[in-house]
C-alpha cells in the first residue's frame, strides 16, 4: 500500500500577472539551494526542494555530481541571482570543491545566505573542530589561495547560527538565518519553517489601493462578517454591484487585510481582470493563471477538463483565500472555482461581479449587494475632487448635491464627474449637470468627460486604454512627443480629471469601465472593419488583419504578443507583405514572432518598435529576417530578451536606424559582446544594458551621447569597467552598475565630478576601492550609494552633497563617516548595515531631517549623545544576526547602550537592538515607538514602559538571573505586573527568569493578540487579556498550573506549549483551532480534547509520558495530526468518523490502527518503513507514503 504526503499551510509567492504587450516575467531563481549529493539528495534535500517548489518559490537544485565542468559559470549565475542561498552543509559537504566554491560566491556576493546544518554542528562549519578542516587539508597545493578564501567562507556561514541563542521563538520575524536539522522531529518541521522564512523574505504580496477610501469601513465590515474568517468553513462570498460602485476597492482591502494578517495561514491569490482576460485569451489561459499562483512550475494544462482536475488536486486540503474580480459568466466561477469540496476547511472564495445571474442557482454562496454610496458620503467625495476639500463651499452646496443625485451616488461617476467639474467655470455647471442626468448609462455620464479632452490628450487616453495600462509611463511620453501630442499637459489633464492615475512605480492605472469606454470609442470607429480602426489590441482582430493582408493606412498602432497558451500558429510569422499596408503605424509591438522579408519603403512613420525573442519548448526561436528595414523617425526600441549580437546594428541586412532615437533596451541581449557605435544616436536619452551576461566592452563613441540621462549596466560580469569617454555624459542623471566585473577591479576611467547633473549614483557589488574625491562636485546627486564595494574611505568632500537624501555604504569596509556628514541637511536614509563604521560623529546631530539610521550588524560601538537631536528620525537599527564573515566583523555586537538624550528623539517609531548582549540597561525611550524590540543576556534594567502607549510590537529579551525596574523604590522584581498602560500593543514577547507571576489586566492591553512568555521560573499566571488570539508558552520549568483565565478568551485560535512542566489538566478550550504541545510534562497520561469543538490541528512533539489522546471524536473541524517521539502513545480515540484526516508521522504507528483509523487520510512521515497492516483498505483511500529517513 502506498501512501500520500504533505500538508503545510504556506502562502504562495503569486506569479506576476504582466501586460499583454511585452511585459515578461522574472525567470530569475529565488532560492539557490547547494548541497552535498551524496549526503542529502534523496533525503532532506528533496524534502525541501518539493516543500519549496510547493509553496510556489523559484528554487535553483544544484547538484554538484550531476554538474558538468562547462555548467559552472551558469550555477555561479544562478547563485548571483538569485534572492536568498540555501547551503545544506551535511558530513561530506567540504569534500566537494564545487560546493565550496558556491558557497565562497554567496559570501563574496553578500547574498542573503540562510544555512541548514544537516548532521553537523556550527562548531565544524566554522572549523573548529577536524571535521571540515581535515577535509580541507586534504586539497593540494594547488588549491591553496582556494581553500584560504573557503576556509573564510566557512567560518562565516558557520558563524551565523548561534547554538547558545534562545530556540527560534525569540529571534526576529525575518531574521532567523539559520537551522540545524537535530533540534526539530523531522525534515517536514525544519521545512515549513525554512519556507515560511523565506516567504517572509521575498515579501511580494499586496494590492495597491487608489484614491480616498470614502464609505468603505461599512462595506468592509458587512463582508468580513459574510467571510467569518474565525469558522473552519468553506465560504463563496458574491461581492454584487452595479460597475464603477467599488467592487474591486473593496475586495483588495479585504484581501490586503487578511493576507497581511498575524493569524493568516492562507495560500494567497488574487485573479483580476476575469472578463476581460477571459474574453481576450480564454478560460485555458484563466485556469492557468490560477494554477500559476499556486505553483508557477505547474505544467500548463490545454483544455478545460484538465483544468479543471489540475486546479481540484492543487488545492485539495489547503487553505486558500481566491479572489475572482469582475467576472460576468457562470461558467467562469465553475470552471475556476466550481465547488466548495475543492478546498480545505478554512477557504475562503470571495467574487465581485455586476451580473448577478452568473452565481444564480449556486448552494451555499453568500451575496453582498454592494450599493452606491451614501447621500454624506457621496458628498465628501464629490467635493474632495470637485474643490480638493471634504465638503462644498457653502454657495455650492445645493449644486453640488444636485450633481451627487445626477451621478446616482455611484464613486466612480462621481470621482470623474468631480474631477471635469473642477475645471469648469461655476456658471456652466447647470448645463452640464442637465447632460449629465439625461443619460442612465455610467459610460454615457463618463463619455462626458472624454468629450472635453482636446484632441491631442484623446489619443494619449486612447493609446493608454489599448496598450499602456499597468505599464511604465516614461517611454510612451517619449513617443508621443515624438507625435506632437504633449504628453506632460496630457498626462496631467488626465490625471487631474480623474481618467487615468500614476501609481507609486510610475505606471499607469484606469478602471475597466473607463478602459471598457476607451475601447468602445475604438470599435465605434468601424463596427464591421477592424483593419479601418486607428488601434488594434487583440488577437482576434490582429488576426482578422494580417491573415487576410486587409491592413490599411487607418491603423496607427497595435500589438500582437504570442503566449504559451493558446497561441494561434498561424501568427508564430509576420512578413513583411503582411505589414506593409499599414503605412501609417507609429506603435508596433512584437514578442515571440517571427519577422521577415523585405521592408523598403515600410513603416516609415515608426515611433516605436519593441520586438523580443524567447526559447520555447513547442517552438523554434524567433527570429529577426529582415532586409531594408529603414527605421528613420524611431524614438523608442526595445529590444529587450532578444538574441541579438554583436554586428546586428547597422550591418548588412539589418535594421538601420535614424537619428531621432531617444530610449534603447538592450536589456537581457545575452549574446552582446559590445555595445554598438552610438555616433549616430546623438539624442539618445536613456540606454539599458541589464543582464547582458557576455558584454565585455561599452564602445567609447558612449562619451557623444550628450543628452543621455539614464544609463542602467547591471549584471554585466563580463564588463571590466567605464571607458574615460564617459566623462563627457553632462547631462546624465542617473547612473546604475551593479553587480558588473566578477573578480576583477572594476575601473572608473574619469573623473565622476564631471557628471555634474547626476542626481542618482549607484556602484554596488563591484570591485571598486576607491571613491573619487570628484564625487563632491556632483552638486545635484540625491542617492548615493557604494555597498558591497571595496572602498575604504568617503572623501570630506561629501559634505558638499547638500541635496543628498539617501547614503548607504552597507557591506562596505568604510570605517567612519566625515564630520563633513552634519552638512547634509537634506539626508533623511543612510544605512550603514554590516559596514566597519565603529562610530558616528557628532556632527550627525546637524541631519535634521534624517528619517531612517540602518546600522544592523555593522561594527559599531557607541551611539553619540547628538542622536537625541534627530527629531524627524523614526527608524533606528542597531540590530544583530551574531556573525561574523572574511571581513573579520565581530561575531556579537559592540554597542554597550543608547545614550539618554534619545527620549528627545520624539518621532522615533521603531528601535531594534535585537542580539546587542552588551546591553545593560535602557534609558528612558520616546513615547513615540510604535516598534521595540530588545534581546541582551546582559539586560538586567529596564526603564518605565507605561509611557509608550503608542506601541504595538514589543519584544524583550534579558538576563535570565535578575531584573530590575527603573521605578521609583523599585527592587529586583519577581512580578510582571508593572507592565501597563500599553493600549495598542498587539503582539509581546518577554524572557526573563526572575518572573514568577505575570498578571496582564485586559484594560491595560485591550488589542494584545499574540503573548510569547518564556519565564523559566514562572510559577502563577493570574491574569491575561481576553483578546489574545495567539498564547505561547516557553521553557516554564519550574511546575505551573494552567490559568483559569484561558477559559475566558473566546478569541483564542492558537495555544503552543513547549518545554514546559503543568501540574494541572488542560482545560477544555472550545475556540482553540491550533494546539501544539512539544516536550512537555503533562499531570496524566491521558490528554482529553473534548472540549476543543473547533480544533482544526494539532501536534503532540515529544512527549514521553503520553499514553493516549481522547475526545477528537467531537472535533468537527479536524484535518491536520502531528505525532513525533512519543513512544508511550498507543491511542488517538476516535478517528473513525473523519472522511479524510492529514498526518505527520514518526515511526510509532500502533495507535493508527483498527476501527479508531480514518476512511481516507494523507500523511507524510520519518523512519516509517510501511503503515500498519490494521489499515482499512476503503474508497477513496488517499494514500501516498514518501518515506524521508
Amino acid at each position: 500500500m502506498t501512501n500520500s504526503l504533505l500538508f503545510l499551510w504556506v502562502e504562495p509567492i503569486p506569479y506576476s500577472l504582466y501586460n499583454i504587450c511585452g511585459q515578461n516575467p522574472q525567470s530569475d531563481y529565488q532560492v539557490f539551494l547547494s548541497f552535498r549529493g551524496k549526503d542529502t539528495r534523496q533525503g532532506f534535500t528533496d524534502c525541501l526542494y518539493h516543500f519549496l517548489i510547493d509553496a510556489g518559490i523559484r528554487v535553483f537544485r544544484d547538484n554538484e555530481e550531476l554538474r558538468p565542468g562547462h555548467k559552472i559559470k551558469e550555477i555561479l549565475t544562478a547563485i548571483n541571482k538569485s534572492l536568498v542561498c540555501v547551503p545544506i552543509l551535511s558530513p561530506n559537504y567540504a569534500n566537494s570543491k564545487w560546493c565550496l566554491l558556491e558557497l565562497a560566491e554567496m559570501v563574496k556576493l553578500k547574498k542573503d545566505i540562510m544555512p541548514i546544518f544537516y548532521k553537523v554542528e556550527a562548531n565544524d562549519v566554522k572549523l573548529k573542530t577536524k571535521l571540515y578542516r581535515d577535509q580541507l587539508s586534504e586539497y593540494g597545493k594547488e588549491y591553496d589561495a582556494d581553500k584560504v578564501k573557503w576556509g573564510r567562507a566557512l567560518e562565516e556561514v558557520g558563524a551565523i547560527f548561534d547554538k547558545a541563542q534562545l530556540e527560534g521563538t525569540f529571534k526576529e520575524v525575518g531574521r532567523i538565518k539559520a537551522w540545524t536539522l537535530m533540534d526539530y522531529p523531522g525534515y517536514g518541521e525544519v521545512s515549513k519553517e525554512v519556507v515560511r522564512e523565506i516567504l517572509i523574505k521575498l515579501q511580494v504580496k499586496h494590492k495597491v489601493v487608489e484614491g480616498p477610501l470614502i464609505g468603505m469601513d461599512d462595506h468592509v465590515d458587512a463582508t468580513r462578517k459574510l467571510l467569518h474568517i474565525g469558522s473552519a468553513d468553506v465560504r463563496f462570498v458574491v461581492i454584487h454591484g452595479s460597475g464603477g460602485v467599488g467592487k474591486t476597492t473593496l475586495a483588495k482591502v479585504i484581501f490586503n487585510q487578511l493576507c497581511d494578517s498575524r493569524d493568516s495561514s492562507h495560500h494567497c491569490c488574487f485573479l483580476g481582470n476575469v472578463r476581460e482576460t477571459a474574453k481576450r485569451n480564454g478560460l485555458v489561459h484563466l485556469q492557468n493563471m490560477l494554477l500559476r499562483e499556486f505553483n508557477p512550475r505547474m505544467r500548463e494544462i490545454s483544455d478545460i477538463d484538465s483544468g479543471i482536475k489540475t486546479i481540484k488536486d492543487s488545492v485539495m486540503n489547503k487553505k486558500v483565500l481566491i479572489i475572482l474580480d469582475d467576472l460576468d459568466e457562470h461558467e467562469q466561477i465553475e470552471n475556476l472555482a466550481g465547488d466548495p469540496t475543492w478546498f480545505g476547511l478554512g477557504s475562503r472564495i470571495i467574487v465581485t461581479t455586476r451580473n448577478r445571474s452568473c452565481i444564480l442557482g449556486r448552494p451555499g454562496v453568500l451575496v453582498y449587494c454592494m450599493s452606491v454610496m451614501s447621500f454624506g458620503h457621496a458628498l465628501q467625495l464629490f467635493s474632495k475632487h470637485a474643490f480638493k476639500m471634504d465638503s462644498p463651499p457653502i454657495e455650492c452646496l445645493q449644486i453640488s448635491k444636485e450633481v451627487v443625485a445626477a451621478c446616482g451616488r455611484l464613486p466612480l461617476a462621481l470621482e470623474v464627474m468631480g474631477s471635469y467639474l473642477h475645471h469648469v467655470d461655476k456658471d456652466q455647471w447647470k448645463s452640464k449637470i442637465d447632460v449629465i442626468a439625461s443619460h442612465n448609462d455610467v459610460q454615457k455620464k463618463l463619455m462626458i468627460s472624454f468629450e472635453a479632452l482636446d484632441p491631442r490628450t484623446k489619443e494619449i487616453f486612447l493609446d493608454i486604454v489599448c496598450f499602456f495600462v499597468d505599464r511604465e509611463t516614461m517611454n510612451a511620453k517619449y513617443m508621443w512627443e515624438a507625435c506632437d501630442f504633449q504628453p506632460e499637459e496630457g498626462v496631467e489633464r488626465l490625471k487631474s480629471m480623474s481618467l487615468i492615475k500614476i501609481s507609486e512605480k510610475s505606471m499607469f492605472w484606469m478602471h475597466d469601465l473607463i478602459r471598457d469606454l476607451g475601447r468602445e470609442i475604438i470599435i465605434q470607429e468601424n463596427l464591421k472593419r477592424p483593419e479601418r480602426r486607428s488601434r488594434l489590441w487583440s488577437t482576434k482582430q490582429v488576426k482578422h488583419v494580417l491573415l487576410k493582408e486587409k491592413g490599411t493606412s487607418d491603423t496607427d498602432a497595435f500589438c500582437l504578443s504570442s503566449s504559451n497558451d493558446g497561441f494561434d500558429s498561424s501568427l508564430s510569422t509576420i512578413t513583411a507583405k503582411q505589414i506593409k499596408p499599414l503605412q501609417s503605424l507609429r506603435f508596433l509591438e512584437l514578442h515571440r514572432v517571427q519577422l521577415t522579408g523585405d521592408f523598403e519603403y515600410a513603416l516609415q512613420d515608426l515611433k516605436w518598435f519593441s520586438w523580443s525573442s524567447h526559447r520555447s519548448a513547442t517552438r523554434e526561436e524567433e527570429y529577426l529576417e529582415v532586409t531594408n528595414l529603414v527605421l528613420q523617425d524611431i524614438v523608442v526600441l526595445n529590444l529587450s530578451i532578444s538574441n541579438i549580437t554583436d554586428d546586428w546594428f547597422w550591418g548588412p541586412n539589418k535594421i538601420k536606424i535614424g537619428e531621432n532615437l531617444k530610449v534603447l533596451d538592450l536589456s537581457q541581449c545575452t549574446e552582446l559582446r559590445r555595445t554598438p557605435n552610438f555616433s549616430k544616436l546623438q539624442v539618445l536619452e536613456r540606454l539599458s544594458l541589464d543582464s547582458c551576461g557576455k558584454l565585455q566592452e561599452i564602445d567609447r563613441s558612449i562619451g557623444k551621447l550628450r543628452l543621455l540621462k539614464y544609463l542602467n549596466i547591471r549584471d554585466c560580469q563580463t564588463l571590466g569597467g567605464l571607458p574615460e569617454e564617459m566623462g563627457n555624459l553632462e547631462n546624465l542623471e542617473e547612473l546604475m552598475v551593479v553587480h558588473c566585473g566578477k573578480d576583477q577591479r572594476f575601473s572608473i576611467q574619469f573623473p565622476i565630478g564631471t557628471l555634474g547633473s547626476l542626481s542618482i549614483l549607484k556602484i554596488e557589488s563591484v570591485n571598486l576601492f576607491m571613491l573619487p574625491p570628484s564625487t563632491g562636485a556632483l552638486r545635484k546627486l540625491k542617492q548615493l550609494s557604494i555597498a558591497s564595494t571595496k572602498v575604504r574611505e568617503l572623501p570630506e568632500t561629501l559634505g558638499y552633497l547638500s541635496l543628498l537624501t539617501e547614503l548607504d555604504v552597507s557591506s562596505s569596509p568604510v570605517n567612519k563617516l566625515p564630520m563633513s556628514i552634519g552638512l547634509l541637511k537634506d539626508l533623511r536614509v543612510m544605512k550603514m548595515n554590516s559596514s566597519w563604521i565603529r562610530e558616528l560623529p557628532s556632527s550627525i546631530g546637524y541631519l535634521e531631517k534624517l528619517e531612517e539610521l540602518h546600522a544592523a550588524d555593522s561594527f559599531l560601538e557607541h551611539i553619540p549623545e547628538d542622536i537625541g537631536r534627530l527629531s524627524r528620525l523614526r527608524i533606528l537599527d542597531l540590530s544583530h544576526s551574531n556573525n561574523y564573515n572574511s571581513w573579520g566583523w565581530p561575531s556579537s555586537s559592540r554597542i554597550c547602550g543608547l545614550p539618554s538624550t534619545i527620549y528627545k528623539a520624539t518621532a522615533l517609531q521603531q528601535l531594534f537592538l535585537s542580539n546587542c548582549d552588551k546591553i545593560e540597561e535602557l534609558p528612558n525611550l520616546p513615547s513615540s515607538l510604535t516598534s521595540l524590540h530588545v534581546s541582551s543576556r546582559s539586560l538586567w534594567k529596564l526603564p518605565n514602559l507605561s509611557n509608550l502607549e503608542c506601541l504595538n510590537n514589543l519584544k524583550l529579551t534579558g538576563n535570565m538571573d535578575e531584573l530590575v525596574l527603573n521605578l521609583p523604590g523599585r527592587h529586583p522584581s519577581s512580578n510582571a505586573n508593572w507592565i501597563k498602560n500599553l493600549p495598542l500593543l498587539e503582539s509581546f514577547t518577554f524572557a526573563f527568569r526572575s518572573i514568577t507571576h505575570v498578571q496582564m489586566d485586559t484594560s491595560a492591553f485591550p488589542r494584545l493578540k499574540e503573548l510569547r512568555l518564556y519565564c523559566p521560573d514562572l510559577q502563577i499566571i493570574s491574569q491575561l487579556p481576553l483578546s489574545l488570539s495567539m498564547l505561547h508558552l516557553l521553557g516554564i520549568r519550574a511546575g505551573i498550573r494552567f490559568p483559569e483565565c484561558l477559559r475566558e478568551m473566546e478569541g483564542l485560535k492558537k495555544l503552543d506549549l513547549s518545554h514546559c512542566r503543568f501540574v494541572n489538566e488542560l482545560p477544555q478550550l472550545g475556540n482553540v483551532q491550533h494546539l501544539r504541545i512539544n516536550w512537555c510534562t503533562l499531570p496524566q497520561s491521558i490528554l482529553d480534547l473534548s472540549g476543543f469543538r473547533m480544533l482544526q490541528k494539532f501536534e503532540i512533539i515529544d512527549c514521553k509520558n503520553l499514553v493516549a489522546v481522547r475526545g477528537v471524536e467531537n472535533m468537527k473541524f479536524l484535518n491536520s495530526i502531528t505525532v513525533f517521539n512519543c513512544p508511550s502513545l498507543r491511542e488517538i480515540y476516535d478517528l473513525s468518523k473523519f472522511s479524510t484526516l492529514h498526518f505527520r508521522l514518526d515511526g510509532s504507528l500502533g495507535w493508527l490502527e483498527g476501527p479508531s483509523c480514518p476512511k481516507s487520510y494523507s500523511a507524510v512521515g520519518r523512519g516509517c518503513y510501511q503503515l500498519p497492516e490494521g489499515m482499512p483498505e476503503t474508497d477513496p483511500i488517499e494514500v501516498e507514503w514518501k518515506l524521508y529517513r
